[in-house]
């Protein structure tokens, strides 16, 4: 996809990128605390089909723009 003419686009994109750090931070605390409330099989069957979403961009778990 050209951005060049999609500034907004750019713009929104590198916001997404900024923020990654602190997103995936606030993931993996979530899953730690996960250690500590001793979950149930349904929350752990949700975990685990999240954990199976495809690595799309910016838009799903990692940032692909490497």
């Amino acid at each position: 996809m050209l951005y060049q003419e999609n500034l907004s686009a750019v713009a929104s994109l590198a916001l997404a990128h900024s923020q990654l750090a602190a997103r995936s931070a606030v993931v993996l605390a979530a899953l730690r605390s996960l250690r500590t409330i001793n979950p149930d099989a349904e929350l752990m069957e949700k975990v685990e089909r999240l954990s199976e979403l495809a690595n799309t961009g910016i838009g799903g778990i990692g940032c692909g723009c490497v």
